[in-house]
Order: structure tokens, then C-alpha cells, then sequence
């Protein structure tokens, strides 16, 4: 008989990632019954912890715990922390306990180990000479045998960040955790809200994604998909499977081979089209993309110096051209030209729709110009010659200022070129536009 208490108290488990700080616990004993009367904690960041509870020790052990936390830091590890508020009910009767209730989470953010990083070993260790008397633990046996059964809701409706080295996603989940705390069940979904990744070297938007849990939390089946706009296609890369080992796949409208999206991701043009040392980088990236490996030192270069473009590519003159770019904005991209037969040069383009991109160009001689390119594809040439019909750099603008041929071809008369409005009437209204021939 009797009381107790505790005030000012800290307690913390770094495997569970709970810190409690200022921690008051008061409770009163007699004979047969011990009862926590106050139990209180905060966790340093405003969030707040308070319970109650009771322990009866006539007939066997049996007790009921509660607890409710707001704006709570229920878990703060380096891989993953979060904020909840919500509530919690322990119990505990014949050998048994459970533990049930509701939490919202407030907030989380969630870091997946780089797949890209070595992980640490896990070594198995059997003993020698284990002194007598002394047991190995069974598989699965715990330290006091208790088994806890779980009776759990989780809800968010949003703001569950999962962020990586080339992603930021945000999350929203609604779960039931069933089983027991040594083999959980998990029920319900995580649905993206929205999100971004870096892919193929390009930002794609997640257009949509969803985690179904049907049990086994490894068992759960991914689906999600990542598009981005590019000026003659819409691509996706399209996840789905198990977590464990989905599979990907890229798509795209209109329909190409996923070697042809790729190609006009990376590089702006089809893949019939690439030089020796990109169709290498093409090869590279579609593997990387589907998991294996692949030898890209150009690749490796590109993320050692930061850059979004790497190439080697030679000019018209035979010369070796080494270009390297980044993207300043979403639609800005800034690249830097070294060598071949014109020397040093750099090049802006704008992209101002799908369709439509600004081009400047700046040489170390002093040359400069701007053009406008326009860019589509239709399945049907309007022109009845069998090729795909596909126009690219048509200058509107031209250069001036400077004193090469070229530029006076361009200050002067230049051809028309006579374009369709619609690829359906090809006959109806056209626009003539001037374009630099090659």
C-alpha cells in the first residue's frame, strides 16, 4: 500500500524512434490493485501525451491502459518521422493482450534507403562453447512470451512525404493494422496526392499512384505512373507488381517503342538517329531504368559534375564536340559547347508550349541569333511523300549582326515553307513561314 511518483522524467527508445521529455507519472498500490492515476509527456516540439490505467493482481494479471496524444511526434528516426494525434487503449487479460484505437497522422516524412547505396550485411552467427545452462532463443520466441494483439486504424488524408535523391512524392493513407505486434496485417491503401521524380535524366509529374495492402505488408501491390510532356510525345513510365519487385514499363502517346521514348527523352530525337557513344547512353539508361546495371561513364560523369546533359557528338567538319547542360528551370535548359570547327559556344532554349521553343545561340566570335522551333508529328503525311511529316527549327527570327554566309542567306529572301493547318484538310488554309534549309 501506497503511492508513487515520477516527475520531470525522460524516456527514449531509438529503435522505436520515441522521445518523451517531462514525463510526470503518479500512481497509488494496495494489496491487489495498482493504479496510475496521472501519466503525462510532451515531446519537446508542442505535441502533447496524457493516459491513465489500472493493473489488477487478484485471480491472475489483467490491466487496461489509456492514452491520448495530440500533435504528437510518435516516431522521429532518421529514416522516418511523424505527427500524429489520436488515441490508444492497451489491455491485458488471461496471457493475452491487445492493443486498439485510432490515429490521424498529421504529418510524416519518410526517407528510403538509396537502392543505389551498399547496404549493411547481415551476418549469421552461431556460438561455440555455449557455457551449460545457458539456451539459444527459439526463432520468433520473445523475451517475456506475451502475445499482443493489434486493432488499429491509421488515417492521412495527405502529407506523407516520401523523398528520396530523385523523388519528392506526397502520400495520403487510410489502414487497419490487424495480427499481433510480432506478425502485423495491413489493410487499405496509400493513394499519391502528387509528386515529381527524376527519371531518365527528366522530371516527371506522378500523375497517379496507389499501395494496396491486402495483408502481409510485403505482399502489397504497387501501381503508379509518371508522365512527362515533351514537344512531339507524352511519356510514361508506368510502375505496378508487388513492392518487392514491380515491374516497369515505358509508354507513351502516340505509340512508340519504349527504345523511341527513351530516345526522344534524352536526346530530343528518334532513336535511328543517335551517334554510336548516345545509342551506349540509350542503352544504359533503359537498363538502369528496368533495375540492372549497365557501363554509362558518360552517366557517371553527368551525376559526379551535377550536369542534367553530357555528350560527345562530332560536327558536319569531323571535328569532336563536347556539350554538357542543366536545366535552370522546368522550361530553361542552359548548355555549353566545346570544341569542333566553330570553337566554344552557348545555347538557351526556352520551351514556351509543347510545341514551341525559344532558341538563342552565342559563339566566341561574337555570333548570336534566335530562332523559334516548331515541332509536330502526324501518323499521316500531309504531303503524300511517305515520310513521317516532322518539321523542327523553323526561323522566324534569324540571325543578324554577324558576317558569315550564312548569316547573310539569312538577312536576305529566304524560302517558304508552306504548311498545313490541319492535318486532316491538308488543302484548306495554309501559313508560310520562312526556314533555314538543312
Amino acid at each position: 500500500m501506497g503511492d508513487a511518483r515520477l516527475s520531470a522524467g525522460r524516456f527514449s527508445d531509438s529503435q522505436l524512434g520515441l522521445a518523451l521529455q517531462d514525463l510526470s507519472v503518479a500512481a497509488t498500490f494496495t494489496q491487489s490493485r495498482a493504479e496510475i492515476t496521472e501519466l503525462s509527456a510532451v515531446d519537446g516540439e508542442g505535441g502533447t501525451l496524457s493516459g491513465d490505467g489500472s493493473i489488477e493482481f487478484a485471480g491472475g494479471v489483467s490491466g487496461r491502459a489509456n492514452a491520448e496524444f495530440q500533435d504528437f511526434r510518435a516516431v522521429d528516426r532518421d529514416d522516418v518521422s511523424a505527427v500524429a494525434s489520436g488515441d490508444a487503449v492497451f489491455t491485458l487479460s488471461g496471457g493475452e493482450a491487445s492493443l486498439t484505437g485510432a490515429a490521424t497522422i498529421e504529418r510524416a516524412e519518410v526517407s528510403p534507403p538509396d537502392s543505389g547505396r551498399p547496404t549493411i550485411p547481415q551476418i549469421e552467427v552461431t556460438e561455440i562453447n555455449v557455457p551449460a545452462g545457458v539456451r539459444e532463443p527459439d526463432a520468433g520466441e520473445t523475451d517475456s512470451g506475451l502475445t499482443i494483439n493489434l486493432d488499429y486504424r491509421v488515417t492521412a488524408p495527405r502529407r506523407i512525404f516520401v523523398r528520396g535523391s530523385n523523388f519528392d512524392t506526397e502520400w495520403g493513407l487510410e489502414v487497419q493494422v490487424g495480427g499481433t505486434v510480432a506478425d502485423p496485417q495491413v489493410y487499405g491503401t496509400v493513394r499519391a496526392v502528387r509528386g515529381r521524380a527524376d527519371l531518365l535524366g527528366r522530371v516527371f509529374d506522378i500523375e497517379d499512384g496507389v499501395v494496396r495492402l491486402s495483408g502481409e505488408p510485403a505482399d502489397a501491390r504497387l501501381q503508379l505512373t509518371a508522365v512527362r510532356e515533351e514537344r512531339d510525345i507524352t511519356a510514361r513510365i508506368v510502375v505496378s507488381g508487388p513492392v518487392t519487385g514491380p515491374s516497369i514499363d515505358l509508354r507513351s502517346t502516340p505509340s512508340l517503342p519504349p527504345d523511341e521514348v527513351a530516345s526522344r527523352i534524352l536526346f530530343g530525337e528518334g532513336a535511328a538517329n543517335l551517334s554510336g557513344l548516345q545509342a551506349a547512353q540509350l542503352a544504359a539508361s533503359l537498363a538502369s531504368l528496368s533495375g540492372g546495371g549497365g557501363f554509362d561513364p558518360l552517366g557517371a560523369l553527368r551525376q559526379a559534375s551535377g550536369l542534367d546533359q553530357l555528350g560527345v557528338r562530332q560536327d558536319a567538319a569531323g571535328g569532336t564536340v563536347v556539350s554538357g547542360g542543366r536545366y535552370l528551370t522546368e522550361d530553361v535548359y542552359l548548355e555549353l559547347e566545346s570544341g569542333g570547327a566553330e570553337g566554344p559556344a552557348t545555347n538557351i532554349e526556352w520551351e514556351l508550349t509543347r510545341r514551341f521553343t525559344l532558341l538563342s545561340r552565342l559563339t566566341a566570335d561574337g555570333q548570336a541569333g534566335v530562332a523559334l522551333s516548331w515541332r509536330t508529328e502526324y501518323d499521316d503525311d500531309p504531303f503524300g511523300d511517305g515520310d513521317l511529316f516532322d518539321f523542327d527549327r523553323l526561323n522566324i527570327f534569324g540571325f543578324g549582326g554577324g558576317d558569315s554566309e550564312e548569316d547573310d542567306a539569312l538577312d536576305g529572301e529566304v524560302e517558304g515553307v508552306t504548311i498545313p493547318q490541319s492535318p486532316r484538310d491538308p488543302d484548306d488554309g495554309v501559313t508560310t513561314l520562312p526556314r533555314r534549309d538543312g
